[in-house]
């Protein structure tokens, strides 16, 4: 059965369950007669219908194009099956009294037309230049000979996006028709297992992903059981979101439920881009003890199928750069390796078994218990000072991807290489001619000893000549502490989140495999508070957050300014800050915000104006700046590869590091090419 059908199943049958344990009771004939009478008096229908569409542009400047028209209908059917009941318990107990059935969902059909407008830049079909806006004939790509090299390799240099000759290791087709990146020079080849990537453009269009094929267009959908019993009680079962700490924009406690950043990047609240999963929440009040007041405790457990961040696929407009390599299989040098290779996995060609220099496959989680995702959440308020508590722990697989080199196809002839290490004997390796004829070995990273004083990064750098990598996922423990206290003499509400996960599976370059395990601390201090500025609107008060937030991993090395050890920096800060107030009797709500980062040095700027037009009409109007630049980063086995095809033997004093792989984990939401993408955003909602 599959994965999708088994989480849907499980579901059900504990649906099933809560309602057969209400209806059993022997109380139960009693209510069945006014049950009709409680479902039609109590429904209620929310929701909205939205028209948002991004013209996105290059600096404000150039090449204005349509990135999204965005319909949505939003319903969100809620109400009681059951109010204010008594159910009798066992064992002389107390009924469980005032006892309620009430249920909600969320339905939401969208299309997305810019895969019908816009063919040339996004969908699965695309025949023009990158949505990124440079094309390879006017980069120093094509200087360097690198749209012969592709005419070579038996490529249309039209389909590639444009890359300068540093960054060679990585080309990601601009086309993503399916028979297209599945083969190479003729010869079927993909990346086995990889969820997302082979999304059809109807899906596209429809807002439809492996995040949601089972049940769209609900989104959402679940029952709440509620119960006096020593206290008040609450039992939440069914698909749902499940939100945990204090901080904007930021995941450190709201960890449970996986978030789509291929919808909008951040610009999106988190509502509306969390992925809701299959799950049950369960809540008990028990009031003031010991000394603290409104103790509450949380149980939660996620027991949905493993769904990972989003981070979106090659045409899609929002996709996130790891998301565009993932789908093109190109993490690695995958769109080279059969022209490297003779061209064809046969008996007798260089390579046999025809090993990819690229993304070989993602390991996904396989549904099943102890994959599940355990929580347990504690709130509390100290008496003096009025500060709220909240401690969570979460134990579950982290749903952000870790890439690791499974082979290594070294090159053992090379110049000092062979004193450097000695590969195990037993193990499976491939020996054949590779790029210039020079001999190659084909073998796992656990099999490479290093020689004493021998550093991985200069290994890889100098005698691997490529590699295949894997996405995976790996399972962590994550506990929260997060407090709010609210300054009466100032009226500033001071907010604080920290979260501590440990011995996660990180990125870092100082390892064959590309990978070491090791903490995370994470924090974010927060200030927000009302405030006049008279000039400025004399009548109404703004406002105003402010947020700091580091994170930092311990044991861990960045050397080289960045572009050697883990990908992402030892210690990074992040400061974020918006304003807001009203106009027009609280009808116009302008909007501005800001975030800047130190590891990337970029920033996002923005705001939006939003119209209140009646009570159910409203209009905005926005504008977004991402800013920064880019940088690169330690490529390992991609450097000896740049080096053969750009510098010969001699390689050039950058040869090692290179924007692609690792480079946009600098970059966070500005860098290179994120410079390309500010836009301009208009939303007509109508609300009922």
């Amino acid at each position: 059965m599959d994965a999708g059908w088994k989480r849907f199943w499980v579901g059900l049958w504990m649906l099933a369950a809560a309602f057969a344990w209400v209806e059993c009771w022997p109380g139960a004939p009693v209510y069945a007669e006014s049950f009709g009478e409680t479902v039609t008096s109590t429904f209620g229908l929310h929701g909205y219908v939205e028209n948002q569409e991004i013209i996105r542009n290059e600096n404000f400047v150039t090449d204005y194009h349509v990135a999204s028209i965005r319909n949505r209908i939003d319903l969100q059917p809620s109400g009681a099956l059951l109010q204010d009941a008594a159910i009798p318990t066992f064992g002389g107990l107390p009924p469980l009294s005032s006892f309620s059935v009430n249920y909600f969902m969320d339905i939401r059909p969208g299309y997305e037309g810019a895969y019908d407008i816009v063919t040339d830049r996004f969908g699965n079909h695309t025949t023009g230049f990158s949505g990124i806006g440079f094309s390879p004939f006017t980069q120093p790509f094509a200087k360097s000979g690198g749209v012969a090299l592709l005419n070579a390799f038996g490529y249309d240099p039209r389909r590639f996006n444009g890359v300068v000759a540093r960054d060679f290791a990585f080309l990601m087709p601009v086309s993503q028709n399916i028979r297209f990146i599945n083969n190479v020079n003729g010869v079927p080849w993909s990346c086995w297992h990889c969820i997302n990537v082979e999304q059809t453009v109807s899906n596209l269009r429809f807002e439809r992903d492996d995040s949601n094929l089972i049940y769209y267009p609900v989104r959402e959908a679940y029952l709440d059981f509620r119960w006096d019993f020593f206290g008040a009680n609450l039992l939440r079962l069914g698909k749902q979101q499940i939100v945990w700490g204090k901080a904007d924009f930021f995941r450190l406690q709201d960890i449970v439920n996986p978030v789509d950043f291929s919808q909008h990047f951040f610009i999106e609240p988190f509502e509306d881009t969390r992925i809701p999963q299959l799950s049950a929440w369960l809540q008990h009040r028990f009031g003031d003890i010991l000394g603290l007041q409104d103790v509450a405790g949380n149980l939660i457990w996620n027991f949905d199928e493993f769904n990972p961040v989003g981070l979106g696929v090659g045409g899609q407009p929002w996709a996130v750069n790891f998301g565009e390599q993932k789908r093109a299989f190109a993490f690695d040098n995958s769109l080279f390796d059969a022209g490297l290779c003779g061209g064809s996995p046969t008996p007798g060609s260089c390579n046999p078994n025809f090993v990819n220099f690229g993304l070989v496959r993602e390991r996904v989680p396989d549904w099943r218990l102890r994959n599940t995702g355990l929580g347990m959440k504690w709130d509390f308020q100290l008496p003096h000072p009025a500060i709220r508590f909240a401690l969570t722990d979460y134990w579950g697989i982290r749903d952000t991807p870790t890439f690791v080199l499974t082979n290594l196809d070294a090159v053992p002839t090379l110049p000092g290489c062979a004193a450097m290490a000695n590969i195990s004997a037993g193990h499976p390796a491939i020996f054949g001619p590779g790029g210039g004829g020079l001999p190659f070995i084909a073998t796992d990273p656990s099999s490479i000893h290093l020689a004493k004083n021998v550093a991985p990064q200069n290994y890889l750098n100098n005698c691997v000549f490529g590699g295949g990598a894997e996405i995976r996922y790996h399972r962590a423990n994550t506990l929260g502490l997060s407090a709010d206290y609210f300054e009466p003499y100032t009226g500033v509400v001071i907010r604080v989140e920290s979260s501590w996960t440990h011995n996660a599976l990180l990125n870092n370059t100082d390892y064959l495999d590309w990978t070491h395990n090791g903490d995370i601390l994470q924090y974010v201090i927060g200030f927000d508070r009302p405030h006049f500025i008279k000039f400025l609107n004399p009548d109404r008060t703004f406002f105003s957050s402010f947020q700091l937030y580091e994170t930092y991993y311990p044991g861990q090395k960045s050397e080289n300014g960045g572009k050697d050890g883990i990908v992402t920096g030892v210690n990074d800060f992040t400061f974020t800050a918006f304003t807001q107030t009203h106009y027009y009797r609280d009808q116009i709500i302008p909007l501005i915000f800001a975030a800047f980062g130190t590891e990337g040095t970029d920033a996002t700027i923005g705001g939006n104006t939003e119209w209140l037009i009646s009570d159910h009409w409203s209009a905005t109007i926005g504008v977004d700046a991402f800013l920064g630049k880019s940088h690169q980063h330690n490529v390992g086995p991609n450097a000896l590869f740049q080096q053969r095809a750009f510098g010969g033997l001699q390689p050039p004093q950058d040869a090692p590091y290179s924007e692609s792989v690792f480079g946009p984990a600098h970059m966070q939401a500005g860098g290179a090419e994120r410079n390309v993408m500010d836009e301009f955003w208009t939303r007509l909602r109508y609300r009922f």
